[in-house]
């Protein structure tokens, strides 16, 4: 009898630990999968020294060095500077491109908007190309400057806005789909806890009901980032939509903070984050309660 208690204990312990160990095993896949990519990177792309190129050409303008030679010497720093731009653009395109290529997409809008992105960093890609073939040996002080003013304007006008696109877009299907999965796995346990007869345990209750509270707090995030980003890409025109909300209860009526798609979705990771918390709480719970610590 008691060994048939013991391998229910186990059992039981099992089925909770069983909806927990996917979540270990995705982190460690996404960091596998980093580690490669980061690996490939390296063999694949030449290395970014964007803060080197910087520092030296500060270094030649604050120094005492004459004239004539501190002339060419900032020119040929001026020139790495821009390479090292062309460089660490091309770099950070490579990523651009491998995230939004990585994302699981379903409507038509998702995949056209998709399409539009890559198109946009296949224009910058070609953009800096063009700039590379412009930094030459012939080029002159003037020259550079003023080619270093061109490109830091397109990346204002053009660049700037695409990476936050790309960055928004990612943020808001990766984690609406990391919302659903935590919204599923929370459905298994409390299912798993009640065929147990452990649902209504009072600590075990309190904490699926924060994590209920949590999944739907970052529902209504994701949901709201969703609708300011879509209705962005839909009106390019326009100013940027966002939202305000009061800081805290006991600030001034009119302190207020943006909320933007980025600010939304940061919220609604970390409501996700502190569910996660509350199923690892809940596996600590049961161990105890069947005498497995």
């Amino acid at each position: 009898m008691e060994k048939m208690t013991k391998n229910f204990k186990y059992a039981a312990l099992a089925g909770i630990v069983a909806l927990l160990s996917p979540i270990f095993a995705l982190a460690a896949d996404k960091a596998a999968s980093s580690t490669a990519s980061s690996s490939d990177a390296g063999t694949a792309d030449q290395t970014c020294e964007l803060n080197q190129a910087l520092d030296t050409l500060l270094a030649i303008k604050d120094s005492n060095i004459d004239t004539q030679l501190k002339a060419q010497a900032e020119l040929d720093a001026r020139k790495k500077l821009l390479e090292q731009t062309v460089i660490c653009s091309e770099n950070e395109m490579g990523s651009l491109r491998d995230r939004v290529n990585g994302l699981s997409l379903s409507s038509d809008n998702e995949k056209n908007l998709k399409d539009s992105i890559l198109k946009d960093l296949d224009a910058a890609a070609s953009y800096y190309k063009e700039q590379d073939k412009k930094i030459t040996d012939k080029a002159s002080l003037d020259d550079v400057k003023q080619q270093a003013n061109d490109v830091l304007a397109w990346r204002a006008s053009f660049y700037n806005p695409l990476v936050l696109k790309v960055n928004d877009f990612y943020l808001i299907t990766a984690g609406g789909q990391s919302i659903k999965t935590a919204e599923s796995r929370f459905q298994k346990i409390q299912n798993t806890l009640n065929a147990l007869g452990l649902g209504n345990v009072e600590k075990i209750q309190s904490l699926l009901n924060d994590s209920a509270g949590d999944i739907r707090d970052a529902k209504e995030a994701s949901k709201e980032a969703s609708g300011l980003f879509w209705n962005n890409i839909n009106n390019p025109s326009s100013t940027p939509t966002t939202t305000t909300l009061s800081v805290d209860a006991s600030s001034s009526p009119t302190s207020t903070t943006e909320k933007t798609p980025l600010s939304l979705m940061q919220t609604a990771l970390l409501k996700i984050k502190a569910a996660y918390n509350n199923y690892l709480t809940i596996s600590d719970v049961v161990k105890k309660i069947l005498g497995l610590e």
